[in-house]
């Protein structure tokens, strides 16, 4: 199973912390939110997978909790993915010997098992009722435990189901596992122990999902429409067949399928739905030919359901589905790409679950065309019917710019960077490792395995008798993890007299080997394992053979902490320029260069405010908070200056905007988005970036670019003027261009007045 590098990364996570949490007395519970469409499911898959396969003195079973058919679309995609790993995939019929066996996930919907008599107080459900053989879930679990086996609970979509208190009763009573773990875009629990989160930004970076969705893009206020309803279905059409011909333009058999929401919230069909759902059928088939007849048309209902067969596969004729929002759960079909809702919805509050539908890249990339890479809603609610939810606010955009129409193209060559790493040791680190260990000995990879164990102990590392105490104890507690962002220890409440000393050794080795990842490298979570696997093999091949057992090694190392840190130290330096290499050359694949011109419309979220100003080349202006440099800039240089024709405010954080790469003080590639483009009357660009205080030291390195930028264009022929902006007072402003990498912080040197 091949993951994106985020989903690499809070898999890791959610091991490293499971292993930390299970180490402690007490059931506890790990919340881990991860957005719609960022593959929850299957970096589930693939925790649970290297959980079952980690050597472990204990032993566990897993229970599956889902809503619906879900738990059962869900037991599909493990038998699927993960054929041939020690996990076992079993619904209660499929129980053997009235217990769940160890690496044995049981899926369950919360529907099959949770219903009670309120008069009786009595299970409704067989699966929970007592009967003569012992056949139901109750019997099932106490087994389990009787066995020894503890139990791990998985609540998917944990906030559509885990609030309620037949559910809490059940997990309490029965399930009683010894890790909880929920799983959600938008958890709602408090008081666990852990939280893994999936931030959204990493998986639009990763191109799984959408870059944005755009609410009535281009259209105004509907309330002067005669037929709204017409009038929105027409607009979605439109911009379905805009899709498709840009699709097939780009050589991609995409087909876009537009999603059409009944107005109702109830799970079955209202009458106002039924009639809401037969004058949207004849609107499709009289106006656009678009009917259940031709296939063209699907429709998912309770109580009725047609032309579903195939509709996610790219060849399916459906061009239009009518559903409700009881399919949004689970349901996965990345062609959905436009939603339209109705006004007798009466209000609604757009999140991403609102959206969750539309969400998904359809072959798990960005095309790198802009109308591609977003998702459209279109609605007849007036806009202040409209509202967008705060988490989603950077990712759902209701407010619209169009270019002026005196624009004329720049074609500004541009070039973007995708993220393509986290700060981390990769797996060539256990060459390095090796070399670097047997240089630091004076052997060589040739050398015989006494060889090489006799310099080691000449070199005063203790070999025999390193069977250790514990010294893990501080105030009473033990030390069992670092943060992976603050690098600070994290200690457990349990005390020492509840571990074994196998358990405490790998709670001190796994910190030890935490603490080695800086501060050459950042990434705790996904670091540190790279350091314990070449440490291992390291000792394994050239020291001590296969056959020694990883505790052995554990406590050698934490028996000689200084030699080891020598070593691990000394590979780091060398691995660094390595590690440094390696994500360049992955860098250079993930370049985008482009000739860069001003988006005909540009999307802003609801929060941005629209200001007047008379040069700007978009119309109306948006923005979020201006700076004082910024605005003293706007308003005391670009809109009074008479050699100016237009000017633009860039965007940060995609390829949609101007951008350059740079080389930060790491010597690492970061992109740079220039604050202003400038159009001047002599046919002039300038790109300006405006600095203050602090900032005019730290992002010197950015003025590279902007010098080697002037000279590539002035080379083509091109005027182009590039530079740092410095304001000199606020009454009466004095603006200074940086025209030397060496330029002033505390004086003028370097700069030249504009």
């Amino acid at each position: 199973m091949i993951l994106k590098n985020y989903q690499e990364k809070h898999v890791q996570e959610l091991f490293n912390t499971t292993l930390r949490l299970i180490s402690d007395e007490g059931a506890k519970s790990i919340v881990f939110k991860a957005p719609t469409g960022s593959g929850k499911t299957i970096m589930m898959q693939e925790y649970l997978r290297r959980l079952a396969e980690t050597p472990q003195d204990r032993e566990f079973a897993f229970v599956w909790i889902s809503v619906n058919d879900l738990s059962r679309q869900s037991k599909r995609s493990f038998e699927r993915n993960l054929a041939g790993s020690p996990l076992h995939f079993s619904e209660l019929s499929d129980i053997t010997d009235r217990e769940l066996k160890k690496n044995e996930i049981l899926f369950i919907n919360w529907e099959s098992i949770r219903s009670i008599d309120r008069a009786t107080g009595e299970w409704k459900v067989l699966a929970m009722k007592d009967n003569e053989r012992d056949e139901n879930l109750p019997t099932y679990l106490a087994n389990t435990h009787e066995a020894g086996r503890e139990v791990i609970l998985i609540v998917d979509e944990s906030h559509r189901s885990l609030a309620t208190s037949k559910a809490q009763e059940l997990i309490m009573n029965y399930i009683k596992p010894k890790l909880q773990i929920e799983v959600s875009a938008t958890p709602d629990s408090v008081g666990y122990d852990a939280k893994v989160e999936t931030k959204i930004e990493e998986v639009i970076e990763a191109g799984m999902i959408k870059k944005e969705v755009l609410i009535n893009p281009g259209l105004g206020d509907t309330k002067d429409v005669s037929e709204t309803d017409k009038f929105i279905i027409d607009e979605a059409l439109k911009k379905a067949r805009e899709l498709r011909a840009k699709y097939e333009e780009i050589g991609s058999s995409v087909r876009p399928l537009v999603l059409i929401q009944l107005p109702s919230e109830s799970k079955t069909t209202s009458e106002l739905d039924k009639t809401k759902l037969e004058r949207t059928k004849q609107v499709l088939d009289t106006d656009f030919s678009i009917s259940l007849a031709n296939k063209k048309l699907a429709i998912w209902l309770s109580d009725e359901k047609e032309n579903l067969d195939s509709i996610e596969s790219y060849e399916s004729p459906v061009e239009v589905l009518i559903f409700k929002q009881a399919i949004a759960t689970g349901w996965d079909c990345p062609r959905a790409q436009i939603l339209v809702m109705f006004r007798e919805i009466g209000s609604i509050t757009f999140e991403i679950q609102t959206v969750g539908r539309i969400l998904r890249m359809p072959e798990q990339k960005h095309y790198n065309e802009y109308i591609l890479d977003v998702a459209y809603a279109y609605t007849d609610l007036e806009r202040a019917k409209i509202g967008i939810h705060e988490m989603a606010k950077n990712l759902i955009k209701d407010k619209f710019s169009k270019r002026k129409e005196v624009y004329e193209n720049i074609s500004l060559p541009s070039t973007f960077l995708r993220r393509t790493e986290y700060n981390d040791l990769g797996f060539s680190f256990y060459r390095i490792l090796t070399e670097s260990f047997l240089s630091h000995i004076s052997s060589s990879s040739m050398a015989m395995l006494p060889a090489n164990m006799k310099k080691l102990q000449e070199m005063g590392v203790k070999t025999d008798n390193v069977m250790i105490r514990n010294n893990l104890i501080t105030d009473g507690k033990i030390l069992v993890d670092i943060d992976h962002h603050t690098g600070e220890a994290i200690y457990s409440n349990t005390t020492i007299e509840t571990k074994t000393e196998e358990e405490l050794v790998k709670l001190a080795f796994d910190v030890f080997c935490r603490e080695q990842v800086r501060p050459q490298f950042t990434n705790i979570a996904r670091s540190y394992k790279a350091i314990i696997e070449a440490l291992y093999i390291t000792l394994e091949e050239h020291f001590f053979g296969r056959e020694t057992s990883r505790y052995y090694f554990q406590c050698l190392i934490l028996s000689n902490k200084e030699f080891f840190m020598d070593v691990l130290t000394k590979a780091k330096e060398i691995y660094l320029p390595v590690r440094r290499a390696e994500v360049e050359d992955k860098r250079k694949t993930q370049i985008i260069s482009r000739n860069w011109n001003i988006p005909s419309i540009t999307a802003f979220p609801e929060d941005s405010v629209e200001v007047k100003y008379t040069k700007n080349i978009l119309e109306p202006f948006y923005t979020g908070k201006l700076s004082k440099g910024e605005k003293l800039f706007i308003e005391e240089y670009l809109e009074k200056n008479p050699n100016i024709l237009w000017w633009y405010r860039n965007g940060v954080k995609s390829e949609l905007f101007f951008s350059l790469i740079y080389k930060d003080s790491n010597g690492d590639s970061q992109n740079f988005f220039p604050d202003f483009i400038v159009q001047y009357a002599d046919g002039t660009i300038g790109i300006f970036d405006p600095k203050d205080g602090f900032t005019l030291e730290k992002d010197r390195p950015k003025y590279i670019p902007f010098a080697q930028y002037t000279e590539e264009l002035k080379a083509q022929g091109r005027k182009v003027i590039c530079g740092f902006i410095r304001v000199e007072g606020e009454t009466n402003p004095t603006f200074y261009r940086s025209i030397q990498d060496d330029y002033g912080v505390d004086n003028m040197s370097g700069w030249e007045r504009m």
